[in-house]
């Protein structure tokens, strides 16, 4: 992984005592493997999270913007308009969360580069990771990414494509369905990935901002990004009574395999048909996905860089 975040990380854990001890909780975190058709998701018991999985903070009181962080969280710039930071509530050994300079809304249109580009500069290691407004973004107001150790991603496991070209993949895998882009240009992988999620927009809703998840990693010298359209932000067991509910709020890291439960009793609840019902009903329907591909094979400059665009059932 990158040494220049690395080192930034435990030198944030020496003078922030606040998040080295969030660090020292993360060590003693329990987690459990469920198998969903064959996919392994790792379920993770992490009371720490809790203010973000029950989110209902108002933008007044936005912790990404400098005036309103902890006094010892330090930044690191990342380009002209970004910063890294380190997440004080970590899901993984290494957590970052790269915010805009600017208080803005979050949204990818226009940035789709970014998750590519990223990806690259941060190199080898590290996946980066986008939670759209409606679907996991626990600060929907101010514009960030996130960042964390490919490995630590069960979805990493999926298999290489390794053709020269850009390709594209319609997945459908343990409940969810989604696409699956991979390549070793960082320009075609970028227009790809653009015409993807406007093609998204245009299919399911929301604009030029679809309900999406995003991952994205530059590994063995390839970009692959996973991209899951979503239909809604929580499923309906999130909202149940007391005894029957299940506080599971699916982002992009569950989507990835790392399902993050904030009470134990959801943590040793949580099994293998439950945990499909949940993303299945959170994901879009294959029928709509296959809509989008159509769209992109109608676009010249697009469909020249799709090597494959058929649907995938695992």
């Amino acid at each position: 992984m990158n040494e220049r975040l690395i080192d930034f990380y435990r030198r944030q854990r020496g003078r922030w005592e606040e998040f080295n001890q969030a660090c020292l909780s993360l060590e003693r975190v329990e987690t459990r493997e469920v198998q969903v058709q064959g996919f392994k998701y790792l379920i993770q018991f992490n009371p720490d999270r809790r203010i973000n999985i029950e989110a209902k903070g108002g933008e007044n009181s936005c912790f990404l913007c400098l005036g309103n962080r902890p006094p010892k969280q330090e930044a690191m710039p990342l380009g002209d308009s970004l910063e890294v930071l380190c997440n004080p509530r970590p899901i993984f050994s290494y957590h970052f969360t790269i915010p805009s300079k600017n208080h803005e809304p979050q949204s990818i249109s226009g940035r789709g580069n970014l998750l590519i580009e990223i990806a690259g500069d941060l190199g080898p290691g590290l996946a980066v990771f986008y939670n759209g407004p409606r679907c996991g973004a626990s600060v929907p107001y101010h514009f960030h990414l996130q960042a964390c150790p490919f490995d630590s991603l069960p979805i990493k496991d999926a298999p290489l494509v390794l053709e020269k070209r850009a390709t594209l993949s319609l997945i459908r895998k343990a409940g969810r369905s989604y696409f699956y882009l991979e390549g070793e240009d960082k320009g075609e992988m970028s227009s790809l990935l653009i015409g993807l999620i406007k093609a998204c927009g245009q299919v399911l809703g929301g604009g030029e901002e679809p309900m999406i998840n995003i991952i994205s990693a530059f590994d063995e010298g390839r970009w692959r990004v996973f991209l899951f359209p979503r239909r809604k932000h929580r499923p309906e067991v999130f909202y149940l009574s007391s005894g029957k509910r299940i506080a599971v709020s699916p982002g992009a890291v569950e989507m990835g395999g790392i399902v993050v439960t904030v009470y134990e009793d959801d943590f040793y609840r949580l099994g293998e048909e439950m945990l499909f019902t949940i993303l299945e009903e959170v994901s879009v329907e294959p029928k709509a996905l296959e809509e989008v591909l159509n769209i992109l094979k109608s676009r010249e400059k697009i469909s020249k860089k799709i090597l494959v665009d058929t649907m995938i059932l695992l």
